[in-house]
């Protein structure tokens, strides 16, 4: 498969119609966890529309999204586009904090793409530079005293890398 495969996905991800953003964001969740789907995934056009699919009011299609994100964050095309997203980045730092058990995972997934995103000292270093300092440092604060603990593990991880670029 390669990425003009996906153009109907996107134009679905991009539709702003929420029946085909779900069914689209669900798409992207399970092809980016086939190891072969990751590098045709991780384009501009592809992370982006996810990054897009996030902000959808409506949480089956966030969560999706940001699980599809958690899985390709690890590869260096996904984490250029990401780390251009200011607000997008803001959003997730807000989304890796304690919550309701509806949006547990969504949130353990955020932190996960916190973690990997932060993991190159240059990507952590860009995040100290873009995220507002005031929200970082409540965020970097919070995070041991975070109740759920997969969500403090990836938490934490992100922690260690962003002090570690400071």
């Amino acid at each position: 498969m390669c990425s003009s495969d996906l153009s109907p996905v996107l134009a679905m991800a991009l539709s702003g119609k929420c029946e085909s953003q779900v069914s689209a964001a669900q798409i992207f969740c399970d092809l980016s966890m086939q190891q072969n789907m990751i590098e045709v995934l991780c384009t501009d056009e592809c992370v982006s529309a996810l990054v897009q699919l996030c902000r959808v009011d409506f949480d089956c299609c966030n969560q999706h999204a940001i699980c599809a994100l958690a899985n390709l964050s690890s590869a260096r095309n996904c984490q250029e586009v990401i780390l251009r997203d200011e607000s997008f980045l803001q959003h997730l730092i807000q989304l890796c904090r304690d919550g309701c058990f509806r949006t547990a995972e969504m949130r353990r997934e955020c932190a996960r793409t916190l973690a990997n995103l932060s993991s190159a000292r240059a990507n952590a270093v860009t995040m100290l530079q873009t995220v507002d300092q005031y929200e970082m440092s409540e965020w970097l604060d919070s995070v041991d005293a975070i109740k759920d603990d997969r969500l403090r593990l990836h938490a934490g991880r992100a922690k260690d890398a962003l002090h570690a670029a400071a």
